[in-house]
């Protein structure tokens, strides 16, 4: 067998390979949709979370290429959504493009909290972050403050709500980024595509960071 031959055959082995790890995870994403009692869209229809997503710094840096495997709640649960989305960063200094594709969850839902922006300090400078906002220090928490950067409009507001419990979690896991704004709030691991099997731990990661939040926001307002 020549070696033309060899590299064909290598082809079509990959082909079938991919074509099948894509049509297992499909079948697995769709079942998930029906124990969570969400909606599954695999490609991007309407509605769509893109609309929702320019608010948030966090949802339109570089260029959307891409946004597909989409679960959408269902009665009053609309609001929350999980997505699969691409983009393209261009980065300056290296003249390079780097394109991330990450799991988003998206809770479009007002939820009462102070607007704020957390991301981890590695790579930051490839975000389009606001300008006109303190950036929040914990002297009293540097494993926290060392691999995060936050910023919010309300310093003081925005500080009360990071509990020592939240901060315990963020400083043992460093590449979250979360977003909160009046519309909702925007959660993701940066540059990370959960697999089928992981989707229901992010979904609730992602629901323990929002209750937290929420949760010491309204022991704030009681204060």
């Amino acid at each position: 067998m020549g070696i033309h031959e060899v590299v064909f055959i290598g082809s079509l082995l990959t082909a079938f390979i991919s074509g099948w790890v894509y049509y297992w995870r499909d079948q697995q994403l769709k079942k998930l949709s029906k124990d969570f009692g969400m909606k599954f869209s695999e490609q991007e229809t309407i509605p769509s979370p893109r609309k929702l997503l320019p608010p948030y710094y966090l949802g339109r840096y570089g260029e959307a290429d891409k946004i597909n495997n989409i679960f959408q709640g269902e009665g009053e649960d609309t609001g929350t959504w999980i997505f699969d989305f691409d983009y393209t960063i261009k980065v300056e200094k290296e003249d390079d493009e780097h394109s991330p594709t990450q799991t988003a969850v998206l809770f479009h839902t007002p939820s009462g909290l102070p607007s704020f922006i957390m991301i981890p300090r590695r790579g930051m400078d490839n975000w389009d972050l606001p300008e006109n906002q303190p950036t929040i220090l914990y002297k009293e928490h540097p494993g926290f403050t060392s691999n995060y950067h936050l910023q919010g409009e309300n310093g003081k507001a925005v500080r009360a709500i990071f509990t020592k419990e939240l901060r315990n979690f963020f400083a043992k896991n460093y590449s979250w980024c979360v977003e909160a704004r009046p519309e909702g709030m925007i959660i993701f691991i940066s540059g990370f595509r959960v697999s089928a099997r992981q989707i229901q731990s992010h979904l609730h990661t992602a629901l323990f960071i929002k209750d937290q939040l929420v949760k010491a926001a309204q022991a704030d307002s009681l204060a």
